[in-house]
């Protein structure tokens, strides 16, 4: 049976993360290795985490969610002892048969298929983090991306790192996430790339629930954390570069720059000035941001 390693990225949720690791070794599929890339986590982390069987542990500094997940990839896949990585931050509860629906994918439509996603969903049960669709054109000029609807399977061109399947043969071909990203935008840089040459899929009855605290989509307008606040520089830079790189249509390139530029005004207009020059300076060092893309040894 294939062997998959799922790579859980934490820092500092302990609790969050307890329950995580107990959904993994929960999975109907069995031959499945929990990989826990700990990002220098300042709590209790690290001591639980030595107290718990059958898992594997890389501590590192902490380099944000793309340092942690370039860390886990590269090693599950440079092992040799894997066909699939399955990664997920450390707030992600999946179903019992969450992997397992997700690898009947790959063993039902008989093509190489880039990265499929789970279904993600609130603790409510609201729909969040949901992948963007493939609305690419094909000779007759319109979309397939209800090819295998019937099974259950909406083609996509890019997800969340909440509940993501690639073979390892795959990663090795596109090479690991850009871990200078650090946090927010590192997933969707990966997975346009994994798409580009391959069709990808979100398994609607794969199921994961994302404990975050909101199911909202992410506002700096509407941010109160101060911490959180700062993060947001990442956030405008990534997207930027992403737009700048030419991993968007033209057109949607154009809006992402033409939504900063709003984003800048509505923010001075409001007097949230602290937050406009954020998004300011990210916007500067998109234009000199330059990272290397890494492949797998």
């Amino acid at each position: 049976m294939d062997k998959v390693c799922a790579v859980v990225v934490t820092y500092n949720r302990l609790n969050l993360l307890k329950k995580t690791i107990d959904a993994l070794k929960a999975q109907s599929y069995v031959p499945l290795d929990i990989l826990v890339v700990n990002n220098g986590s300042t709590d209790d982390t690290l001591l639980w985490l030595n107290t718990v069987d059958s898992i594997q542990i890389i501590t590192q500094e902490n380099s944000g969610g793309a340092g942690g997940f370039y860390t886990g990839i590269k090693y599950a896949t440079e092992s040799g002892l894997y066909n699939y990585v399955w990664i997920m931050d450390d707030d992600v509860i999946p179903n019992s048969n969450a992997l397992e629906n997700l690898l009947s994918v790959y063993h039902g439509i008989g093509t190489t298929i880039g990265f499929v996603c789970s279904r993600v969903l609130s603790e409510c049960g609201d729909a969040m983090n949901m992948p963007q669709i493939d609305l690419r054109q094909q000779q007759n000029s319109y979309p397939d991306w209800a090819v295998h609807l019937d099974k259950g399977l909406v083609k996509v061109v890019s997800a969340t790192f909440v509940s993501v399947l690639f073979s390892c043969t795959v990663a090795r071909e596109v090479g690991l996430p850009i871990k200078e990203f650090f946090i927010w935008g590192d997933d969707t840089e990966y997975t346009l790339r994994i798409s580009k040459i391959y069709p990808c899929y979100l398994v609607g009855n794969s199921i994961v629930k994302h404990l975050r605290k909101s199911s909202s989509d992410l506002s700096l307008e509407k941010e109160t954390n101060p911490n959180r606040i700062r993060m947001y520089s990442y956030s405008y830079r990534n997207i930027l570069y992403l737009s700048r790189k030419g991993y968007f249509p033209r057109k949607d390139a154009f809006i992402c720059y033409l939504s900063c530029m709003k984003t800048i005004l509505s923010l001075v207009f409001h007097f949230q000035f602290n937050k406009a020059f954020i998004v300011f300076i990210a916007a500067l060092k998109s234009l000199f941001f330059n990272p290397i893309i890494r492949g797998v040894e």
